[in-house]
């Protein structure tokens, strides 16, 4: 166990998508959960954002997610995911996840439609 830990840090890793973001059409006052897993050594800088009409925000500036993010295993799975308990329809919109450490970035966004 103990070499398997030491090789996954002698290596470099860009972001890597494992699970990309897909596409949502939600009922007003459901759950908007939008997982993302991302690997990369090291772990990825993960931001999101949300452009609903003409403006982009940062959703970790919008008081109605809470971001959650953990790491799945020692060597370099990283789950990130933005939740909202009561969506509604204004937060409909494109949802956007940046992800980048010191070997590169990567982009992943979906269409979110939240309906009455």
């Amino acid at each position: 166990m103990l070499n398997f830990l030491l090789s996954c840090y002698l290596y470099l890793v860009p972001t890597v998508i494992s699970r990309p973001l897909v596409n949502h059409t939600i009922v007003a006052g459901f759950t908007l959960d939008l997982a993302y897993i991302v690997n990369g050594l090291p772990l990825p800088v993960i931001k999101w954002f949300v452009q609903v009409e003409e403006h982009k925000e940062h959703v970790m500036n919008n008081m109605d997610f809470n971001i959650t993010q953990s790491t799945y295993n020692p060597c370099n799975q990283h789950y990130s995911t933005p939740r909202t308990l009561n969506a509604r329809p204004l937060l409909t919109g494109v949802y956007t996840c940046i992800t980048s450490n010191v070997v590169g970035s990567g982009t992943e966004s979906a269409a979110v439609s939240i309906v009455s």
